[in-house]
């Protein structure tokens, strides 16, 4: 999968129109986005959709601020870092791939997290039995908001479960709700796993909360 980002809306408010741009988040200040913790948590979700789907590797355009020609320097809004003129920011997007990659190497075997249904993988029809079709965005699922995960396998043993609520999937604040949690089964006992977090602040940024060990049972609760 090549070159996936986010993008946002060629117009907001009084701010200036430049077609096919996709710059802005559409809240009371025009937010670029790419600043938004939301593009951060829409391209961890494509990622983890990625694995699940059995995707082989994707490649995330781009991993810094650039532009290719005169011409494209109001062009560009899908980098993890901001530009010079602001000291090269780190992005909450920047953080959250920074947690993926960190706890994944290339090369790993993606390992399937049951349940999986039909609405995990397939665009559902509307009511009147037709596909979905949204006038910007083309075809799009009506997967409904949960919990996603996805697994990793390292080839001396190595293991990383990572989740996402979707339901967040439009908060670009700190959640109101307490934290969800996550039961997990088929976990090798007697094993300790780090846990990280990101955006747990509602900052964009990484936490690591703590080490754990699994028990004698296979089934744990985060």
């Amino acid at each position: 999968m090549m070159e996936f980002g986010i993008r946002g809306y060629d117009s907001c408010g009084t701010m200036p129109f430049i077609k096919n741009l996709h710059r802005y988040y559409r809240d009371a200040n025009c937010t670029e986005i790419w600043r938004t913790t939301i593009a951060g948590f829409q391209q961890l979700w494509f990622a983890i959709d990625s694995a699940q789907l059995g995707v082989a590797g994707a490649s995330k355009w781009d991993a810094y601020w650039a532009v290719y020609d005169r011409n494209s320097v109001n062009q560009q809004t899908y980098w993890m870092t901001g530009p010079p003129s602001e000291g090269y920011p780190l992005t909450p997007t920047y953080y959250a791939m920074s947690l993926l990659y960190h706890v994944t190497a290339p090369g790993w075997e993606i390992v399937q997290v049951e349940p999986w249904e039909d609405n995990d993988w397939l665009v559902p029809n509307g009511d009147d039995g037709k596909p979905i079709w949204d006038h910007e965005f083309g075809d799009v699922s009506s997967d409904q908001s949960e919990k996603e995960l996805a697994g990793y396998a390292g080839p001396n043993g190595e293991l990383t479960i990572i989740g996402l609520d979707t339901h967040g999937r439009d908060l670009n604040a700190v959640s109101p709700d307490a934290a969800p949690s996550y039961s997990i089964g088929g976990l090798p006992p007697n094993t300790t796993f780090t846990l990280a977090l990101w955006n747990a602040n509602g900052d964009g940024t990484n936490t690591v909360v703590t080490c754990f060990p699994t028990g004698l049972g296979t089934s744990e609760t985060l």
